[in-house]
């Protein structure tokens, strides 16, 4: 049986936005938190999404560490990630943290994007 780690990145992505340097109001929930992404992604990075298209854009924003969002960045930090998940599909550490990680990543952030636009 597959599964389905899409959850998994979500959950990850949302616990790991922080909008401190935005305001001092606490995001409690994940909508809060969905449409503080969302937003700032758009006001960040709307030339990138114009010029390379919103899954580029979203890849480079979350590469960059993202002032919204700081997801696990190092590689031993995605490793535990993806280990924690259980996600076998691919044996190879490189490949894992420099394809199917951040891939996964920025694709749910295009996710949430199309939800909100």
């Amino acid at each position: 049986m597959r599964k389905n780690y899409s959850k998994s990145f979500k959950t990850l992505l949302l616990s790991c936005v922080d909008n401190s340097n935005y305001s001092d109001v606490e995001l409690k929930t994940d909508k809060e938190k969905e449409l503080f992404l969302v937003e700032t992604f758009k006001s960040e990075m709307q030339w990138k999404i114009e010029q390379s298209g919103t899954f580029k854009a979203a890849y480079d924003w979350l590469t960059g560490l993202a002032s919204a969002c700081t997801v696990p960045f190092y590689n031993d930090e995605i490793l535990d990630f993806m280990k924690s998940i259980d996600y076998t599909m691919v044996k190879d550490e490189s490949l894992l943290v420099d394809h199917y990680y951040w891939q996964r990543m920025a694709n749910e952030v295009v996710k949430l994007y199309w939800k909100y636009n």
